[in-house]
């Protein structure tokens, strides 16, 4: 949801190849049905077990390299951010150690999703994108405190 909470579900069928079964192992592709309270769905949500007390966020660092830009990248830098299955647009609130990266730079970057908080975990790789201009990293770390609790300058939850 967008204020970083998650909706109870129950799977009300679950089919392999059309065919009804009980199962589903990891890996494997299969449909089902959700049934809850007003289900709003979109491309990048996952379903996971009430146990794993999952938490979204708007705000995450990541080391990065970049591939190709022409000029430099720096703060208020916006592409479109790819973390597993999550696909957003965000931007860059701040390159730490440095004002900008160019093409084969390494460096630390926070970054913000503009939409909606996304369930992001310490050690996935990303991608970004921008027109000609791409990079990869790994997250290093996540923050999961409200916007206003994050110090971006110094990278620390206050």
């Amino acid at each position: 949801m967008d204020n970083c909470s998650f909706v109870p579900v129950t799977v009300g069928s679950l089919h392999r190849n059309k065919v009804p079964c009980r199962v589903v192992c990891a890996g494997q592709s299969a449909s089902l049905s959700l049934e809850g309270r007003q289900l709003y769905l979109r491309k990048g949500m996952k379903l996971m077990s009430a146990e794993a007390r999952p938490r979204a966020c708007f705000y995450f660092q990541a080391r990065t390299q970049v591939c190709t830009h022409s000029t430099s990248i720096g703060r208020g830098f916006q592409a479109t951010v790819h973390i597993g299955n999550v696909r957003q647009t965000a931007v860059v609130e701040g390159i730490l150690g440095s004002r900008g990266l160019h093409t084969n730079d390494r460096g630390s970057v926070i970054f913000r999703f503009l939409r909606q908080p996304e369930l992001v975990q310490n050690g996935s790789r990303l991608l970004f994108r921008q027109g000609s201009t791409k990079g990869i990293g790994k997250v290093i770390q996540v923050f999961e405190e409200e916007p206003d609790n994050v110090d971006l300058y110094n990278g620390l939850v206050r």
